[in-house]
């Protein structure tokens, strides 16, 4: 049987004031004390959950590289493919930068990595043994075993072969990989960071270092020529062809009609006229000078006998009229050579026939003398005569001469006509010739730059340079074990006092005074603690 102890009132009874300052920081201090073991629990829930999840969380790593963009063929150069006149383009360094980003993160160079690896092994990185016992990788291989199976189980019914799987297989790599993949340009430069994501280290530099090499090959099969040489190589066999075809054309042309050197054919032609155009006109002044030669002798010999009076002799020999006669045959001799080289208006001509005259006059005074008369033939008649037969033969050879030169000048006009007939179609067929000569040399020189450039793909020589090759990650990117940890014991704290206010939320007890007056509206006289309650029964 219990023994009850009496009540005492001095050390358990407790007079309770009406109100004190600060009861409310009490209350909530209250309020955490008696709810100290949930809260607590709730805190270590948490902070334990965290650091097993920290601790089963695979590690990550990322590996890094670095290129760099540089002034080169693709950024100055003109295509191969590119003839004739060309305009510069001003490309900015930003737009190229941005340009090799975004090739970076195609999904066509995705899916070539993933081709090279491997979706397998883009997918099913290996985990790092770094658990006690091995307890991480058995953790690690159980759920890859049964993510495996599954994935067996759902692509089992694709069609035949396996195809859809494989395909969705390939897909699933290429999303895993452009997921843990990152781009970034640096700031005021022409390096593009990479780096990749991984829970092997090994696994994140063989991915990162295969998608490099995969975009230098990317990059060059971009900004390659779309034209290849063999292209070019059959369009200059094809010019060529022709262009030596036309040049035999040309050559049986000038020899068929004889025109080598035409241009200097037709330069000899046309001094050859214009030397005998020269020679006909020398001619023609022969032939109108002997014309009027033989038409002053004429018409010297119009009305005169052929004798004439020798001697008459009356007593005295006339020694005056013979001395007139001498004069009179001068002065016809110098009228004829006058008459046939000048005018008729020429005043020298005129004075020596005005002297004829003069002279016949003073002749005809002077045989009124009468004598002896002795007749023969006039020598000044006979010379005549012999002078104009001389100029009738030279007038017939003069106009002889005039049509053969005429006969030669027709000639070369013939051939001259000829030469600037076929001028026209040699210098159609050498304008064809020279513009085959410039087409086989744009396209020479067009296949020798595409060449080059072919060359020069095979081989990867770009404008991109690996100024940092993919790294091998000795520490692990992730996860962030003491960070994790503070924000699971800042939540666990959290959540405890959430959880000790809501507990006394829904608790309907009544613990301190202030309950009491709250909820009764009754004064509390006094309290007692649970302790000296018990101790009291």
């Amino acid at each position: 049987m219990q023994t009850r102890q009496p009540l005492q009132l001095g050390s358990a009874l407790t007079l309770e004031p009406e109100s004190r300052p600060g009861s409310s920081l009490r209350e909530m201090l209250a309020v955490l004390f008696r709810r100290r073991k949930a809260a607590l629990a709730f805190f270590l829930s948490v902070t334990f959950a965290v650091g097993l999840f920290t601790y089963f969380m695979p590690k990550t790593y990322r590996s890094d590289t670095k290129l760099l963009v540089k002034v080169g063929r693709e950024s100055v150069a003109v295509d191969p493919a590119v003839v004739g006149p060309t305009m510069a383009v001003t490309r900015d360094m930003r737009n190229e930068i941005n340009s090799e980003v975004q090739l970076l993160t195609s999904k066509t160079l995705a899916e070539k990595t993933v081709d090279v690896l491997g979706p397998e092994f883009v997918l099913n990185a290996p985990i790092r043994d770094e658990g006690l016992f091995g307890v991480r990788r058995g953790f690690h291989a159980a759920v890859t075993g049964l993510a495996g199976l599954a994935g067996s189980l759902n692509r089992s019914g694709d069609g035949p072969g396996g195809a859809d799987a494989q395909a969705e297989l390939r897909e699933e790599a290429v999303i895993t990989l452009m997921e843990n993949l990152q781009v970034s340009p640096e700031d005021l430069s022409n390096v593009i960071w990479l780096g990749y994501k991984s829970s092997d280290p090994d696994t994140a530099n063989k991915i990162l270092s295969t998608l490099v090499d995969q975009y230098q090959r990317q990059h060059v099969d971009v900004y390659s020529s779309q034209a290849q040489p063999a292209f070019f190589e059959s369009q200059l066999a094809d010019i060529g062809a022709r262009l030596k075809a036309k040049q035999q054309e040309l050559e049986a042309f000038k020899t068929r009609f004889k025109l080598a050197a035409i241009q200097s054919q037709t330069q000899l032609l046309i001094e050859s006229l214009e030397g005998l155009q020269g020679r006909i006109d020398d001619t023609n002044a022969s032939i109108e000078a002997s014309q009027a030669r033989i038409d002053a002798q004429r018409r010297a010999l119009q009305g005169r006998s052929e004798t004439i009076v020798l001697n008459r002799v009356e007593g005295r020999a006339n020694t005056a009229a013979e001395g007139i006669k001498q004069q009179l045959l001068e002065l016809r001799l110098r009228e004829i050579d006058l008459s046939s080289r000048y005018a008729d208006s020429y005043r020298p001509l005129v004075q020596v026939r005005e002297q004829i005259r003069v002279a016949r006059e003073a002749l005809a005074d002077e045989q009124k003398v009468g004598g002896e008369i002795t007749t023969g033939i006039d020598p000044n008649v006979q010379a005549l005569q012999l002078a104009m037969r001389t100029e009738e033969a030279e007038l017939s050879a003069a106009r002889a001469r005039k049509t053969a030169l005429e006969g030669q000048q027709a000639g070369l006009q013939d051939r001259l006509s000829f030469l600037v007939s076929k001028e026209r179609e040699v210098d159609s067929m050498e304008r064809e010739v020279e513009l085959l000569k410039q087409d086989y040399a744009n396209f020479y020189d067009t296949m020798r730059r595409s060449a080059i450039s072919n060359a020069m793909d095979k081989s990867l020589v770009s404008n991109v340079s690996v100024i940092e090759p993919a790294t091998l990650p000795m520490l692990p990117l992730g996860p962030r074990t003491l960070v994790n940890l503070v924000l699971g014991m800042f939540l666990g704290i959290l959540g405890g006092i959430a959880l000790a206010f809501l507990l006394e939320y829904f608790d309907q007890s009544l613990h301190t005074p202030d309950h009491v007056r709250n909820r009764i509206g009754l004064p509390v006289l006094a309290s007692v603690s649970k302790r000296d309650f018990v101790q009291c029964i």
